[in-house]
Formats: structure tokens, C-alpha cells, sequence
């Protein structure tokens, strides 16, 4: 029987022999031992256009990581801001309490008759969770007809300094019993 691999008078065939190898032919290299794969191309198996796809699609899905990557840590800046202005506005509004009930120990100071309003003033905190908090703390009284002074006072108060700064202002009204 003659073919390729073996011709019919017995003389090999021109060119480099085959080598039957696995499930596939092979072609012994004339300069080499390793046989040459039909179909090898070299280490790339695929197609040069897959490969450029495959890159777009990798910084694609980069830079959109990267973005939402931006966009929580923007978020994460934004609520620590509104966290720090939430406290202070806190903070001024117990300065703004504390400053209210200061006056009013000044206008109900134990075993006086007839209570007056006292002096405007400014109290600045210095110790505890008011540090760097001041208060304005005013006063106004009315007589109610009914031989009661009804005492109107406002406390404004503020804490922080700069985009930091909170302002509360409370009212109260105080009378004698």
C-alpha cells in the first residue's frame, strides 16, 4: 500500500520526514530536534483582534472601578462634614441652654423677694464639651397685671470657628411665683 509516509518503490520522499506524534502530524525541523506543530503560531493562540479587545474591555472596567472608587470616597468626605457640623451645632445649642439657665440663676438667686433682670452678658465655656463655645445671654421683663414680672431671655450662642461654625438661639420665658 503506498502513500505519503511510505512511497511505493520504498525511497523515502524529498524534504523533511513525518512523524506521527499523539492525535497529530508533525514535521521534524531540518535545524531542530522539536517536532513543528501544524497550526502552532508561535505562543499567541489567539487572534490579534481578540487581544486588542480584550485590553479596551480590561482599562474599561478600570476606569470604571476607579471612578465608583472616587465617587465613595467622596461620599465618605461629604458625611464625615455633615457628622462634624451635626456635633457643633449640638454643642451650640447646649451653650445656648446653658447660658439661658445661667441667667436665670441670676434672676432667681436663692431667698430674693423681687427678682430682677440682670446685666447683658457674654459667657464663654471653657471646660468640658462647651470648650470654644460662647453664649449672649440678654434679658427683658413685662409685668403680666396680675402682680407676676414674666421675664423674657434669649441665649445665642456659638461653637466652632470658620465653615465649621454652628449658631443656635433659643428664648425662655421665666416668671415669679
Amino acid at each position: 500500500m503506498c502513500n505519503n509516509v511510505r512511497p511505493c518503490d520504498n525511497k523515502p520522499l524529498p524534504g523533511p520526514p513525518l512523524v506521527r506524534g499523539g492525535n497529530r502530524a508533525a514535521i521534524l525541523d531540518a535545524r531542530s530536534t522539536s517536532p513543528l506543530i501544524s497550526g502552532d503560531r508561535g505562543g499567541f493562540n489567539g487572534s490579534s483582534a481578540a487581544g486588542g479587545f480584550s485590553l479596551i474591555l480590561v482599562l474599561f472596567l478600570l476606569v470604571v472601578v476607579s471612578l465608583l472608587a472616587a465617587a465613595m470616597a467622596q461620599l465618605n468626605v461629604g458625611g464625615s462634614a455633615a457628622v462634624a457640623q451635626e456635633i457643633q451645632s449640638v454643642r451650640a445649642l447646649f451653650a445656648a441652654e446653658s447660658g439661658a439657665q445661667i441667667m436665670a440663676m441670676k434672676i432667681f438667686p436663692h431667698d430674693v423677694v423681687n427678682p430682677v433682670c440682670a446685666a447683658t452678658f457674654t459667657q464663654p465655656f471653657t471646660v468640658g464639651g462647651l470648650n470654644g463655645c460662647s453664649a449672649t445671654i440678654t434679658c427683658a421683663s413685662i409685668s403680666d397685671g396680675a402682680g407676676h414680672t414674666v421675664f423674657t431671655v434669649q441665649s445665642d450662642a456659638f461653637c466652632g470657628t470658620g465653615s465649621d461654625r454652628a449658631r443656635r438661639k433659643i428664648q425662655v420665658r421665666l416668671r415669679n411665683l
